[in-house]
């Protein structure tokens, strides 16, 4: 199975430039972006980029601020059990 290489620099939103010169690193004779590159080289161009793009994992991606729901950071602190440190990342996803 194959991809063009055009369909997946759209997928990383990448310049076809870019894509075609990782497929040239990687050891493929390609010329133009209507080419086609095999899915096994495809995974690691999609690798490369995806670790720069992506957000730290455990981490929230959004933080709400704490001041949205005032009453919530009392509300764990009743719970007991829990660090001041747990608190705050609830009070981040929540």
């Amino acid at each position: 199975m194959t991809i063009p290489i055009n369909r997946l620099a759209s997928e990383l939103r990448l310049d076809d430039k870019r894509v075609i010169a990782d497929a040239r690193c990687e050891g493929l004779h390609v010329t133009g972006p209507a080419d086609h590159i095999p899915i096994p080289i495809a995974c690691r161009i999609r690798a490369k980029y995806r670790r720069t793009q992506t957000h730290q994992p455990g981490l929230p991606r959004y933080r709400n601020p704490v001041g949205a729901r005032p009453g919530l950071k009392d509300e764990f602190r009743k719970l007991g059990g829990l660090t001041a440190e747990e608190i705050e990342f609830l009070l981040s996803i929540v």
